[in-house]
């Protein structure tokens, strides 16, 4: 390949982007456009590609590297230019860190009731093991709790 200049006097290397798209169509033309039918709680079809070997995997990563799927709602989108966005619409992810907080609470606050028996520092111990974290917090805020449901 040669260095031309264009007409700003920048120099541009003349076929690169040609062999760059060649060599990108090559690798990804064992890629194939399927239906994946998920087995979770969504029933809705999606699309998906199926890359039989890493290169044509790794071509594909390339090309959809913009492209995002919501952990909310499981849909397919592109963030706008200069947002890194997890979540498709900013209250989707409002509504699944919520989620994941309830569920984190009714999980700790279970542990609890069902090994209230145990002292604090046992009890501290069974929620860190559960993957709970900041565990002595979720105790004191229980026994908190229990002292004034009894008064």
């Amino acid at each position: 390949m040669t260095q031309t200049e264009d007409w700003t006097g920048e120099g541009k290397w003349d076929g690169a982007r040609w062999y760059y798209a060649e060599a990108m169509s090559h690798a990804a033309k064992n890629a194939r456009l399927v239906v994946w039918w998920p087995f979770s709680g969504q029933h809705e079809p999606t699309p998906g590609l199926y890359c039989p070997d890493m290169s044509t995997a790794v071509a594909m990563a390339l090309f959809m590297d913009g492209v995002r799927v919501c952990p909310f709602c499981g849909e397919t989108f592109i963030p706008k230019l200069g947002k890194a966005r997890t979540y498709c619409k900013s209250a989707h992810g409002v509504a699944d860190r919520t989620a994941r907080s309830r569920d984190k609470t009714k999980r700790a606050e279970a542990l609890i009731r069902a090994n209230s028996d145990l002292s604090v520092p046992k009890l501290i111990e069974k929620l860190a093991e559960a993957g709970i974290k900041r565990a002595r917090d979720w105790v004191v805020k229980a026994k908190a709790r229990v002292k004034a449901q009894k008064r």
